[in-house]
This record gives C-alpha cells, structure tokens and sequence, in this order.
C-alpha cells in the first residue's frame, strides 16, 4: 500500500530542508485548483504542493509567479512518488530549475551542488523511517505523467470570477513566512525587543521577535534621512516611464539609500538559523514621494504601530529563520547578523567575436589596470526541449567565453555579463522540436516567469580560468558586447545581542 501523507505525518519528519514547509492553516491563489489539499509550501513566491480532488493522488506544483498557462505542473502520481521525487532531487525547487530538464542534467548538478547536511539528514529519515528509494528517472517520471493525462482544467478560478476585496493589513498578526499581511496563517508569539543599533550608515531599530511552530520571524526597520530619500527620488523619477537597462537598474539599486538588504542569520539559545524568506515595504515622507503617490498600506500602518518618526524614510523587513530541530518556546538568547552582500560596480564595455582578443580592464574603485585575454569564443545553440510546452518559443543562441585575468581577480571580485537581455519568448507558429545539440561545457538554464533569466557552466578544463555566457537570441549572432562588473563590500559585519 501506498504511503499516505497522514501516516507519514506520525513520521514527525520535517520536510523544510527539501523545500516543503508544513502549514497548520493556508492562503489560497487565484492559479490554487479548487478544494486542493495543500501539503507544504516552498516559502518563496507563493509557491505550494497540493492534490486536487479531480485528479485522486497526483501531487501538483502551483507556481504563481509563472506565465498564464503554466501555474500548475504534475509532478508525482502519489505522495509516497513526491517523497520519492524529493529523494532524487533533493530539493523541492530543482524541477523548476534545473534546464535542460532531464535526467543527466541532474545528475551534473547533484555533482557540483551535492545536497547540504540538513538536506542529508531528512532524506537519510525518508530512507530510514519510511523505507522509502529515490523515484528513478525523475524528469522521466514528470514527462510521462504530462503525457497519461488530460490537464486542460485543474479547477482554477476564472480570471473573470470576483475577488473579495483585500482586508486591511493587520501588521500585529505575524506568521511565519508570510509577508505584512499574514491572512490565514497561525499567528506567532510576540516576544519586545526594542532594541536599535548602527550598521551600514544606518539607524536600525527591531520592535520584537515572534516565535511560530515552523520558526523565528524578525521584524526589522531602518530608517533613512528624508533629503537623501528625495534626492535619490528626484534623479531617478525620470527614468520611471522607461525600462531601465541591466546595468542601469543595478547603477539605481547601488544609490537607493532603502536597498540596504543584508545578509541575516540569527543564533537563537545557542543554536545557528539560516534565513528562509523575508519581505520588504517602505515608507517615504509625502514630500519625497514622485507625484504625490501613496504610500503602501502596510507601511503605513507599520510607522502607525511602532510610533516611528513620519519625518524620515523607513524601510521595513520581517525574515523568518526555520527552526532547525524542534520549536523554541522560549528566547533565553538572541543574536542577529546582519552580514552585506556585494555591491556592484560598473567597468568598461568591450566586444568579442573571436578567441585571442585582449582588453585592459579598469577597476574605477582603485584604478588597478587587469588584462583580459578571450581563450574561447564559441557559439552554441539549446537543443532538446528544455522549455516548457506552453505554446510560446524560446531563444535558443547564445555564446559561451573563456578568458584568463591578470593580475587575477575571483569570481566573487568580478563578472563579464552580456549588455543585451535574451529575446522575450514569442508565440510558436509551428512546432518543431529540435534534436539535441552538444554544447562544450556543461551548461543549465535558470527559468523565470519572463523565460530563461540566466545560463550557469561549468569552465572548459584547460587554462581558462573564467567564463561567461551571452544572453540567448533567436539568431545566431557574430558578436557579442560585454559589460565588466567590479564587486565590492563597502561594510563589516555586525552581530547584535538582542535579548542576553
């Protein structure tokens, strides 16, 4: 007999680590079939698991943020196959991530990203506890489940239907993993913390904690000062009308005085937790607002409950951290670690259309002069069918550079990027699958809701020491123009105490 969820459930195995968070209660999506039983969520972009009354066992993926035509996509025929799935996978996510969406390009990850050691222990579990083996060929088992059923309708909700109308955010209920709003879900424990400190030129104030059966969740503000919030508005308000460019949007990000986004991890009576999720708002002071525009709701009633000064900017961010073992009841200690990611900064431009090019490349923080050598040039194009049927075409050509960099630089120092953004997918006038094409390195595709988003490889071996991969376009291309980008951390680390 088949394994059912509720007698996996007498298991006590807490399946977050594979990207499948439990939930006592649930927030239903437009794209959510109806009367689905949900069976855990990925915790990011509304992503959840569930089986729909109409289709008896089948487990479903339901992906929000996904095209029109693809929020929901089959993935095991019982829950004992989605534990399987899990253990070929390793994580919940990589169905959707890994691309060319087979078989060995799996097995090529799992080589470069083996599973962490808290991913280990919950498959070791899957084994031991519940008897159970990896699902065999598991893109295989997906793609056969596609074509043995009919998916036309998973009972969504017209796009025509009406939608209750949104209920005031209540920022006092905190759930974990949800954003300001928290509707349906189990509220925490508050715990006061009101504690501030300095970090990143900033002021910082945490209001409380809130402890949840599924973690910790910490509310964080930040404020900024009002002139450097409108000086920034001033500049960039024009650009508003237009869509701004790779490197412009990331020039914009850099002078935000609100996109100070931290690292956190958090030590909680002595133990380690690692961020799962957060969500961000702002408030910006009425005159620093372009054309008198409102300020979110959720924010606005954040600066109401906490009484923070009105005259200045506020950025607002609640991170959930999932407990590790079983719920803490109680906050003897608390640390939080707020650690900055890499700021980029923009190099030179040059073009490639041949191996054996050299280019000087400045670094504009030190004036530090690099020469790039092109050791590969080659052009390549995605075979298979590694995108998903949904009646729209996907670029298919790209190139991939192998350089070398003197004086060297690591890849976390500094990135060669393709100016140009990959062709928009466009309505397929005819299909016609295209045979397999060998590419050189190994190469995979991250997908998003506008298509492919970005390539990653492994280097050719040999003496190259980099590589890069262009954007994908419809036509072959001769040439390709590069951008340099310059990363730097302008702050320290900080750990604050926030309960002794």
């Amino acid at each position: 007999m088949s394994l059912t969820y509720e007698t996996f459930l007498t298991y006590g195995i807490d399946l977050a680590p594979l990207g499948v968070e439990r939930r006592e209660t649930h927030s239903e999506y437009f794209c959510t079939p109806k009367e689905a039983f949900v069976l855990g969520w990925a915790g990011v972009d509304g992503i959840h698991y569930c089986t729909a009354p109409q289709f008896g066992e089948l487990v479903f993926g339901v992906y929000p943020m996904n095209l029109p035509g693809d929020y929901i996509r089959p993935l095991a025929a019982s829950f004992e196959d989605f534990l399987r799935l899990l253990l070929a996978f390793g994580d919940a996510a990589l169905p959707e991530q890994i691309c060319p969406a087979d078989d060995e390009n799996l097995r090529q990850y799992r080589e470069a990203y083996p599973p962490t050691p808290e991913q280990q222990t919950v498959m070791a579990q899957l084994r031991e506890k519940c008897g159970l083996t990896p699902l065999e060929g598991p893109f295989r088992a997906i793609n056969d489940l596609r074509e043995r059923y009919d998916f036309s309708s998973y009972g969504i909700p017209d796009e025509g239907e009406e939608c209750e109308e949104p209920e005031e955010p209540d920022v006092t209920r905190v759930a974990f993993g949800m954003g300001f709003w928290s509707k349906g879900d189990e509220a925490g424990q508050s715990v006061p913390i009101s504690k501030s400190f300095r970090w990143a030129g900033r002021d910082w104030f945490v209001p409380a904690a809130y402890l949840c059966n599924q973690g910790l969740v910490i509310n964080l503000c930040m404020a900024v000062d009002a002139g450097e919030a409108r000086t920034y508005v001033e500049k960039w308000e024009p650009f508003a009308g237009r869509e701004l460019s790779d490197e412009e949007q990331e020039h914009a990000e850099a002078e935000n005085p609100l996109e100070v986004s931290p690292n956190y991890s958090a030590r909680v009576n002595g133990v380690e937790l690692r961020t799962r999720c957060g969500y961000i708002t702002s408030w910006l002071p009425e005159d620093c607002r372009p054309d008198d525009s409102p300020s979110e709701a959720e924010a606005q009633k954040l600066l109401e409950h906490y009484g923070l000064d009105r005259s200045l900017a506020w950025r607002f961010e609640r991170v959930s951290f999932p407990w590790t073992a079983a719920p803490v009841h109680e906050l003897k200690a608390l640390e939080l670690t707020l650690t900055p990611w890499p700021v980029s900064v923009a190099g030179g431009h040059f073009t490639v259309s041949a191996a054996g090019q050299q280019f000087s490349i400045t670094d504009p923080r030190t004036g530090r002069h690099h020469t790039l050598r092109v050791a590969e040039y080659s052009a390549h194009e995605l075979g298979g069918e590694p995108f998903p049927n949904d009646g729209m075409a996907y670029p298919r050509h790209f190139h991939i550079m192998g350089y070398t960099l003197e004086p060297e630089l690591s890849d976390e120092e500094f990135r060669v990027l393709d100016c140009e953004r990959s062709d928009p997918p466009r309505h397929a006038a005819v299909s016609d699958p295209l045979a397999a094409v060998s590419v050189a390195a190994t190469v995979g595709v991250i997908g998003g809701a506008d298509g492919p988003t970005a390539l990653f490889l492994s280097p050719p071996p040999g003496k190259i020491t980099h590589s890069a991969v262009s954007s994908m376009h419809f036509e072959p291309k001769a040439e390709t123009e590069w951008r340099t980008v310059f990363l730097r951390r302008d702050t320290e680390p900080l750990t604050v105490k926030l309960i002794e």
